[in-house]
């Protein structure tokens, strides 16, 4: 591009993908209001120009891509006998302002990333740590030619995640290539400045690809700060090995239980040369940002509620269940053959059909709630009777309930040092999330609004509150018994969340 067409940028410019005459392509974003933008899932752009990737809506994921694909490679020459000879992988060099907003000051879930993919269609992925761009069944696979870099705000121990605000250069999988904590190093002193990615500040990244070399590199700061001499990370990773000849470049995020919003201000992108720099006068604000502290029980549950999804396919083991009952059942007709929950995290319509869905994880999410408040594990062997009994927690803390001293089951461990009020409502949404009849648990998102008190938790019904998930399957009683549980918890964790098929959505 000459110099003459960039002197017509106005507030929102869009350079096409045109091939100049040294082979490369550019465009530019000084905000997005009528960029023509493929979106798709929550992603939007405001009235104001920002390119928002998730709001305050239940969709859990959104993408945002250039409307028309990058040419990475092209014939370099030609072959013997007239043919094109192989076609080479260009550098490239990306830049863009982004900030993430909560409602919290301090919590957030899930993040975003920057990304290459063969084509804008991520339908198959899954939002919350999959950041909308892999699932349970493909991350990992060579052949999704996905290359990214992420922005990722919660630390996802499947993915081997360093902490919950690190930067990761992704290669068709989130166990990342590469990962730094956020933050730059200062040209001046060379001391590393740590960098929040869910202060609600704009920050710029800049991410370049030297082909000679195959080395990526990826800088931060602070928005309107020059870039660092230093970059935050760098990796040698083959890119043409990855990225398809035509990709689509853009971003994908996703949300969860936290409602968070991924805010892109401006961007710009060139192949074979450095990327636009951004007109800082131009780019739009940030809207006016509200906040309120989490309270002491929403900071407690939150953290597991991320995981939640995670820690039951741990413990459930769904698929070596199902390998266990037909061996048990000796010859039994696979297609009958019933799944049993391991120790009281499965809820009772995934016992019955074996199909999970977002309200049997809000189920799941109500035993860890009373697992953690009561100190007791969701199914014990009862030591303290004869009959052989399982105790089981989900009746232990209703029982408590019913007499009207709920708190009552509280871990004796805590003594005095915590607060009634909270551990009341945390007890009590764990029974409300526990109800037998699906429809009549709340949502996820309804449960934070319940723990942040934006919502009150409605009273529970005096009826129907029963949850002894075993009735009817003392055929099982071998079974329950081999899987005891004073075994190690090495020897529950063996599924994964493709083996168990959780629902994405939150």
């Amino acid at each position: 591009m000459g110099a003459k067409a960039w002197q017509l940028r106005v507030v929102v410019v869009v350079v096409g993908m045109g091939i100049v005459a040294a082979g490369a392509a550019e465009f530019a974003y000084d905000g997005f209001g009528g960029a023509g933008l493929a979106l798709d899932g929550m992603a939007t752009v405001t009235p104001a120009g920002l390119l928002q990737l998730t709001n305050d809506t239940t969709m859990p994921k959104g993408h945002a891509f250039h409307p028309e694909p990058v040419t990475f490679r092209r014939p370099v020459g030609s072959a013997g006998g007239g043919g094109a000879a192989a076609a080479a992988m260009p550098s490239f060099s990306t830049t863009f302002v982004f900030a993430i907003v909560s409602e919290f000051l301090d919590l957030s879930t899930s993040g975003f990333a920057f990304l290459a993919a063969p084509a804008t269609d991520l339908s198959t992925a899954m939002p919350n740590q999959y950041l909308g761009m892999f699932n349970g069944t493909d991350n990992g696979d060579p052949r999704n030619r996905i290359f990214a870099v992420e922005f990722d705000t919660v630390r996802n121990p499947e993915f081997a995640d360093i902490n919950n605000n690190h930067v990761g250069v992704d290669v068709n999988s989130l166990n990342s290539s590469a990962a730094e904590p956020a933050g730059y190093y200062d040209d001046a002193t060379g001391a590393f400045r740590n960098l929040s990615l869910i202060s609600r500040e704009p920050m710029q990244v800049w991410v370049d690809y030297d082909a000679a070399t195959a080395e990526i590199t990826v800088a931060m700061a602070p928005a309107r700060s020059p870039r660092p001499k230093r970059p935050l990370l760098s990796k040698r990773i083959d890119l043409s090995t990855v990225i398809t000849d035509t990709a689509y470049v853009g971003f994908s995020s996703a949300s969860s239980i936290v409602l968070v919003k991924h805010y892109v201000l401006g961007w710009s992108f060139r192949l074979d040369g450095e990327a636009p720099a951004l007109n800082y006068a131009k780019l739009p604000k940030l809207p006016r940002i509200g906040s309120k502290p989490p309270s002491r029980a929403l900071a407690i549950a939150l953290p597991i509620a991320a995981a939640a999804a995670a820690l039951a396919a741990l413990v459930v083991g769904l698929l070596l269940l199902r390998r266990r009952l037909r061996l048990h059942d000796h010859g039994a007709d696979p297609q009958s053959t019933r799944v049993v929950g391991t120790m009281g995290y499965l809820a009772p319509e995934l016992v019955r059909t074996g199909k999970a869905s977002t309200l049997s994880d809000v189920f799941a999410f109500g035993v860890f709630l009373l697992e953690v408040a009561c100190g007791r594990r969701p199914v014990e062997e009862d030591a303290d009777t004869d009959t052989g009994d399982c105790f089981l927690l989900v009746d232990w803390v209703l029982g408590h309930w019913r007499n009207g001293s709920i708190t009552s089951a509280v871990d004796a461990r805590l003594g005095s040092h915590y607060d009634a009020a909270e551990v009341d409502l945390v007890l009590r949404l764990g029974l409300a999330c526990l109800h037998p009849s699906p429809a009549a648990r709340p949502s996820m998102r309804r449960v934070t609004q319940y723990l942040d008190g934006s919502a009150p938790l409605p009273e529970l019904p005096a009826t129907n509150m029963s949850f002894n998930s075993f009735v009817g399957m003392e055929r099982y009683r071998p079974l329950f018994d081999s899987w005891s549980v004073r075994q190690t918890t090495a020897a529950m964790s063996v599924a994964t969340m493709s083996d168990i098929g959780l629902s994405g959505g939150r």
